[in-house]
Formats: structure tokens, sequence, C-alpha cells
């Protein structure tokens, strides 16, 4: 990694009207304690009882845990009272975990040399490197313009001889009124030769029980295409079966979401968004009581996108959209069907993805908006 943070990270450090603070991991104790508070923020550090370091950012809607110095994960969000984070084993990360060792984040950066199960061929481990990277340039950010905002983010600098040289930079900001988390992430190519790639944002929300998918895609047979994939060692029920029989031949089944649907394992469902006059795609997954997961993605930017569910007694979760470059297969399916991305050497590339969750009211218009815009497609 650079020394220089400003060759390292300038593109961060351009932005105008931000205060940009270096953060080191002795600015961490196992005591949390208070960095930054006004009227709109409260800022604070702690290391979990595994010596994970954590930012914990919170506004009025409610507050965003994030792991600086590992993956720039999202451990925990919780808004409006709800936490939105997948239920999982475990109740705190741990450093130097492969990826199903360290499992239950909201947020998980995945990628870039590899992304998905690894299959016949492939030598990266499950979802890459970027869910276990170490971050050496970590930076908490600060703008007041056009509305107070907190960002997190960071530098992972990637390199292996004769293959890659790259960077991926993410940051997540967090609005002083909102409950929505805004995320942008950079890749760099660093190498003199051309760098193929995959990447996909990993958002883990809850299992809400009863809850309704509303989103900008076709929902036909032919228009989404159900993953086998099946873990290894793992029997399959009659009940999960049949349901994801159902699903094959009736995509629009899953919409519903019912608190003992037999997800045990998993079920993974490959989709095609279709993007608003704005260029922005939608997915709402709204509760009983009509408060909704969000998330907002770019089909320009990821040219894929794939439905994550799982609920076992364990493990309870719903990938309302993870928005992706290549289908979730591991490199050399994804190099065979020519979907990887590719830099040239010194190019640059941008991704964009708002998540978090939207109250009734806000929720409405997004529905609205998703049902104009498929409207508008397919008349």
């Amino acid at each position: 990694m650079d020394e220089n943070p400003e060759t390292a990270d300038g593109f961060l450090l351009k932005e105008k009207n931000t205060l940009v603070i270096s953060l080191k991991e002795n600015m961490f104790t196992e005591k949390e304690n208070i960095f930054l508070k006004d009227n709109d923020f409260i800022v604070s550090f702690f290391c979990y009882q595994s010596g994970v370091h954590a930012v914990r950012i919170k506004n009025i809607r409610g507050e965003m845990t994030v792991l600086p110095f590992l993956g720039q994960q999202i451990w925990r969000a919780e808004f409006d009272n709800r936490p939105l984070q997948m239920k999982s084993m475990f109740k705190y990360p741990v450093y130097g975990k492969t990826y199903l060792k360290n499992y239950g984040a909201y947020l998980i950066h995945c990628g870039l040399t590899g992304m998905g199960n690894p299959g016949s061929g492939d030598t990266h481990e499950l979802h890459g490197e970027l869910p276990s990277a170490y971050y050496n340039h970590v930076y908490l950010f600060y703008k007041s313009n056009p509305v107070p905002a907190i960002g997190i983010g960071g530098t992972f600098h990637y390199r292996e001889a004769f293959s890659c040289n790259y960077l991926f930079s993410p940051v997540l900001w967090l609005r002083n009124d909102s409950s929505i988390i805004e995320m942008e992430a950079v890749i760099e190519n660093r190498r003199k030769s051309d760098f193929e790639y995959m990447y996909l944002t990993h958002i883990n929300f809850n299992y809400i029980g009863n809850s309704r998918l509303f989103y900008s895609a076709p929902c036909k047979p032919d228009d989404i295409v159900i993953r086998d994939f099946v873990p290894s060692g793992k029997t399959l029920k009659p009940e999960y079966i049949l349901l994801k029989e159902k699903i094959k031949n009736n995509p629009s089944l899953h919409h519903h979401i019912l608190p003992d649907d037999p997800y045990d394992p998993e079920i993974l469902l490959s989709l095609k968004y279709v993007p608003d006059e704005e260029g922005s795609a939608h997915s709402l997954l709204i509760h009983p009581d009509g408060y909704a997961f969000y998330v907002n993605h770019r089909p320009d930017e990821y040219t894929h996108a794939v439905r994550w569910i799982t609920n076992t007694c364990d493990e309870k979760a719903i990938g309302l959209v993870l928005p992706c470059t290549a289908e979730p297969e591991g490199y050399k399916a994804s190099k065979a069907k020519g979907t990887l991305e590719k830099l040239e050497p010194g190019e640059m590339r941008k991704y964009h993805c708002n998540f978090g969750i939207l109250n009734p009211k806000e929720a409405e218009p997004v529905k609205e908006l998703i049902q104009f815009t498929m409207d508008k497609e397919y008349t």
C-alpha cells in the first residue's frame, strides 16, 4: 500500500467541503468512547471482545456499526427501532476467519478476483478476498452540505504476482435524518495489464414473516432463473424440493414471505432489473405494518442481480437484491460465459448502492414508482 494517502485514496480526498479524519487502531479500546457528538450525530469507537475494531454512527433515526479495518463491513444496523441485519450464530466478528466462519454482517463486499461459490478449476475462496480484507487506510468523513452527513471509508490494496494489482475503496454515508445508507465503491487497476474482476454487494436483511416483495424486474419463468447450487453434504428435505419446484414454475409465489417457508438450505434466484427514468432499479420488502426494507441500485453499473433467501433454525435472511457484475458461480464459469468485467491499466470504475428501511409514508411512493416503471416497460 502506498504510504501517501493522497496517492492511495486520492479520489476520497478531493471532495470539497469535506472534513477527513484518518483512523488508527490505537484510537479504539474495549470501552466504547464517543469521538464526535453534535445535534445530528454521535460517532463512537470500540472493540468487540474478539479485538475487532468498530465505529458506531448514530443519527436521529438509528445507527449503523461498521468494521473499518475488517472488510469495511456493516456488522449491525438498526433504524426506527428495527434491526436490519440477518439472524446468525455470530454475536461478534473475528479477524482472520474465512467467509462462513465470520458470517452474519448486514453488508459484505465480495470479489474481486473471484465471487460466488468456487466451481471446477477455481482457486478463489467463497466470495473472494474482499469479505476478510484488512484495510490499512481508513477514514471518517464529515460534510455539512447539502445536508449533514457522516461517512466511513478506506482503501484495500491487493497484489498478486503475475496476476493483479488493484485498489478497492468503498465509502458508506449516513445523512442526519435518514434511514438509508448510501454506498459508493471505486475499483482501480494498478497493474500495467488488463484486470478481469467480479464484484457483488452482499446485503443481508432480516427474514420478516408475512412480508411481500415488490421490485422493478419481470417475474415470468423465462425471466427469473433459480440456481441449482446445493451446499456440500446437505440432504434436501422434500418440502424444500417442492417449494423450489413451485417457484421455478411460478416465480411470483416467492413474493409472499411466510414465517415457516422451508428455505433450508437456501434459494438463489437471478433477476433482470429494469431501471427507472433516472437509471435506478428498486426493491422493497414490505412488512405487515407497512415498513419496508429497501435497496436502490444501478443496472448500468451492476449488470446482474440475484436474490438470496434462507430460513433455517440458525440463519434467517433475505438478500432482497444482491447487485453484482456476474452470476455467482465462480470465476471460471463467468470467464467461460464472457461475463467478467475488465479494467484497462490505470482505469477506475465506480459502483453505487443505497439500502436501508423506509417507514410506510416513505415506502408508498417507491412502490408506486416500481409499478410505474414496470407498466411503462411492458405497455
